[in-house]
């Protein structure tokens, strides 16, 4: 299917000149790789789902590890160990681990992580048999990031067959036992739902006992999509590893033949599909690592210069929403906007304008709106609400200035306006009132 995709686009997009030609721009740099990539892995999956001719390689030769004996029989659980000071992409992945991180619960809004640190979290993520996360579905691959000493830890548990699940997720019991927090990325809509439905059915877990999703947690999709919105396309994983973090993962299987990869691991026994899904699943591990350290310098409710302006916006923005009005205030004047877009500055000075008057700021409140008046003068909302303060300040004069721009585009016809612009006549003194009051000012 990856193959006849890649031959449409090309036939869409026309095939590459015979004579020399200017390098392709960075997008179809990207397009091209991605084509690539997707043709390696067609073809990997090719030969995979065919039937060997030749005995596979024992599963050891090509996914170390080593068998865990449980209660309900053995598991086979893969362990790497990274020293802190190793890099993932552009980052460290112990950096995190030396972070104050109490101010999270502020941008995330639950107060079960006041407590929260590296130390006590558990990164939690997922390999399963389909998208869905009905109780068909089966996690054969758990990858479980943690840190141990002086270094981090991504511990992967294998589901060889079907009849391992209950060993399998007999260890992952003891992890979620051993650790207060829970970290992942989207686990909240998908991981937690699979892992929840599993243990239940294998009689671990109480229905009761098996609510993943009311433990404390923290989910990076969640909070990255609050921060970095609007900056790219969509705020996926791997477009989080090559905008931030540094990494550009080499023949990566995508995401919906994973499960493909497993069916054919159990058909043939062959390890190398299984092997190929471990890792995808260790760098996903290993990049919640360093994008959640990522994420709590980003999420601190102060000014700091470390940030990109619009990510500062984003972050007064949830402050805004979680209440925080004095956070949210004191990282917006803290903006650097002479490289912000029109857009962005307009969205800088509504959000100035709301959090001065939640903070009573009247005076902070009408420059706010006067600004974004000035940015974009066919707001009659921002103008209708700077008239109205500026009345209440008692600069009238000012204030009749805007509600005769408001008369004049036809925003009187309102009857709320109406009246406010009648109001602000009665109160403007006597030489304000006159043919040259409808000039507008900033």
């Amino acid at each position: 299917m990856m193959g006849l995709l890649g031959a449409r686009l090309r036939r869409t997009l026309g095939e590459a000149p015979s004579s020399p030609a200017a390098p392709p721009a960075p997008p179809a740099r990207r397009l091209e790789s991605q084509l690539a990539g997707y043709d390696r892995a067609q073809a990997r999956m090719t030969r995979w789902i065919e039937p060997p001719t030749e005995p596979p390689a024992p599963l050891e030769s090509v996914l170390p590890g080593a068998v865990w004996e449980t209660d309900a029989g053995p598991v086979w659980v893969v362990e790497r160990r990274y020293p802190l000071a190793a890099r993932h992409g552009d980052r460290v992945v112990g950096d995190l681990f030396e972070r104050d991180c109490g101010h999270l619960e502020r941008v995330v809004g639950d107060t079960r992580l006041t407590a929260f640190n590296g130390d006590e979290a558990l990164f939690l993520d997922i390999e399963a048999t389909g998208l869905d996360h009905g109780a068909g579905t089966v996690a054969f691959l758990i990858g479980l990031g943690f840190r141990d000493g002086d270094e981090v830890v991504v511990r992967q548990l294998c589901l060889r067959s079907p009849g391992e699940e209950r060993a399998l997720l007999m260890v992952l019991q003891e992890h979620l036992e051993r650790f207060p927090y829970l970290v992942s990325f989207n686990g909240k809509s998908y991981d937690l739902t699979v892992l929840q439905n599993r243990l239940v059915m294998q009689r671990l877990y109480s229905k009761a006992r098996s609510e993943l999703k009311l433990r404390p947690h923290l989910d990076l999709l969640h909070l990255s999509k609050n921060l970095y919105r609007g900056i790219w396309a969509d705020t996926r994983l791997q477009t989080l590893e090559a905008n931030v973090l540094g990494l550009h993962r080499e023949d990566d299987i995508p995401g919906h033949l994973v499960p493909t990869c497993w069916f054919a691991w159990l058909r043939y026994a062959r390890p190398e599909p299984l092997a190929a899904v471990a890792r995808h699943n260790l760098d996903d591990v290993l990049s919640m690592v360093t994008l959640a350290d990522l994420l709590v310098v980003d999420a601190i409710p102060a000014p700091t210069g470390a940030r990109a302006p619009v990510v500062s916006l984003n972050l007064a923005r949830v402050l805004y929403r979680r209440g925080s009005f004095a956070h949210a205030q004191a990282v917006a004047d803290a903006i650097d906007k002479s490289t912000m877009a029109p857009d962005e500055l307009a969205m800088l000075h509504r959000v100035m304008a709301d959090t001065a008057r939640r903070l009573g700021a009247e005076g902070e409140r009408a420059g706010a709106l006067a600004a974004l008046v000035a940015l974009v003068p066919g707001d009659d909302g921002a103008r209708r609400e700077l008239t109205t303060v500026l009345s209440r300040l008692g600069r009238h004069a000012q204030a009749l200035v805007h509600a005769d721009e408001l008369d004049r585009r036809g925003a009187g016809a309102a009857p709320p306006v109406r009246r406010l612009i009648e109001r602000v006549r009665r109160r403007a003194p006597p030489a304000a009132v006159g043919p040259t009051a409808s000039a507008v000012v900033g």
